[in-house]
C-alpha cells in the first residue's frame, strides 16, 4: 500500500503535471515573499534577502508562465515565455496587472522586457553593475499571473493548505515594495515607494 504525505508542496500520485508546475511556482512565489521580510540580527541591524526575493518571484513567474503554455516551453525569459501563452490568457494577465498596477498592455510588454533575465541576472548580480530592478511591479506580476491560472483552473490549489497559502499570498504587502539597485562591489541601495507604486516605475 502507498502512503501520500498530504502536506507534501506538490501533488502525489497521478498529478497532471501543469498542476505541479503551477504549485512548484507557489513554492517559490512563497520563499519570495519570505526572503522579502526583514529581520534584525542580534544587535539591532536590519536585514533582507534581496538577491534570493528577487529571483524567487522571477522563477515564481517563469513556473506560473510554464503551467499555462500548452506546449513545452523552455528557458528563462519572462517576455519570450508570455509570448507564447494563448492571446485569451494573455489578456487575462493584462487585465490582472492593470487591476494591480495601473499599467496597460503596452507596459507590461515594456515591463517585462525589464525584467526578463531578473533570474539569471540577480542570481550572478556580482558579475554585474548598475542593475536596478523594480520588485513592486515584480511582485505586481507574480500575484497577476497566480490569479489568472486559478481563474483557468480553480482546481489547481488541490489541497486546502495550498488553498489558504495562495490566498495569503494574494494579500497586498503589509510593507511597501521598493526599488533595488546594485551599485557593485555588494553594495545595494533600496528606495522604498510612499506613494503606493506608482513612483517605482520605469516612467518615474
Amino acid at each position: 500500500m502507498k502512503t501520500y504525505d498530504i502536506t507534501a508542496p506538490t501533488p502525489q500520485g497521478p498529478a497532471p503535471r501543469d498542476q505541479q508546475t503551477f504549485l512548484q511556482g507557489l513554492d517559490f512565489h512563497e520563499a519570495a515573499v519570505r526572503s522579502a521580510i526583514t529581520q534584525t540580527d542580534g544587535y539591532g541591524a536590519p536585514t533582507v534577502a534581496l538577491c534570493p526575493m528577487i529571483v524567487c518571484f522571477a522563477f515564481a513567474i517563469e513556473l506560473y508562465f510554464k503551467s499555462l503554455i500548452t506546449t513545452g516551453a523552455k528557458g528563462h525569459g519572462l517576455d519570450v515565455l508570455f509570448q507564447k501563452l494563448s492571446s485569451p490568457i494573455q489578456k487575462k494577465i493584462q487585465k490582472a496587472y492593470k487591476s494591480r498596477t495601473g499599467r496597460n498592455h503596452k507596459a507590461l510588454e515594456g515591463d517585462l522586457q525589464k525584467l526578463a533575465g531578473a533570474f539569471a541576472d540577480w542570481r550572478y548580480i556580482f558579475e554585474g553593475e548598475g542593475q536596478q530592478i523594480y520588485t513592486n511591479l515584480l511582485a505586481a506580476l507574480t500575484k497577476s499571473i497566480a490569479e489568472t491560472a486559478i481563474s483557468i483552473k480553480p482546481g489547481w490549489p488541490g489541497a486546502p493548505h495550498h488553498r489558504r497559502q495562495l490566498e495569503r499570498l494574494m494579500v497586498a504587502e503589509t510593507e511597501l515594495i521598493m526599488t533595488v539597485k546594485n551599485l557593485g562591489g555588494g553594495t545595494f541601495v533600496s528606495f522604498v515607494d510612499g506613494t503606493g507604486g506608482k513612483l517605482n516605475t520605469p516612467e518615474a
